[in-house]
């Protein structure tokens, strides 16, 4: 029996108002891709004080990659290396020749608002890394971060 799950690697609190803070450290990516979903916190019909989390993929959303400059402050003056939009199924893939290692900001643009996300962009030649088990996910309080999906046998 497979049980899958999605891990958040980094909930990374960062607003539309602002980057994390620089003691955050940002999650590592072999791949610049994935799948981005809005996430709704609805309090449980059963249990009091309980949520539950209802997803939704989010189609034709515009995403850019920005590299980071050390300083760690999203977006404004630095270089827009990528960009794209999301397909019907929220799936996205942002490629870019000769980008290297390196600190990079993921924007997403949805509903009104900008969310940033800071990763740490490791290629490898041969990854294994798949687009499908990844999730770029965001929420309405400005939330924006990563979930890996993990399957367990």
């Amino acid at each position: 029996m497979k049980m899958v799950a999605f891990l958040a690697s980094a909930f990374l609190m960062n607003f539309a108002q602002g980057p994390s803070p620089p003691r955050n450290t940002p999650p590592a990516v072999e791949r610049l891709c994935g799948k981005l979903m809005h996430v709704q916190h609805v309090p449980d019909k059963v249990t009091q004080n309980a949520f539950e989390d209802k997803t939704k993929n989010l189609p034709h959303v515009s995403v850019q990659l920005y590299r980071d400059d050390g300083n760690r402050k999203c977006c404004d003056g630095l270089p827009l290396v990528a960009e794209g939009t999301t397909g019907r199924w929220g799936s996205f893939q942002l490629k870019e020749k000769g980008l290297t290692e390196g600190l990079y900001w993921v924007v997403a643009r949805y509903n009104l608002r900008t969310y940033q996300l800071l990763l740490r962009f490791e290629p490898k030649k041969n990854s294994t890394e798949l687009c499908s088990d990844v999730s770029f996910q965001l929420d309405d309080a400005g939330n924006f971060w990563e979930a890996v999906k993990i399957v367990v046998e």
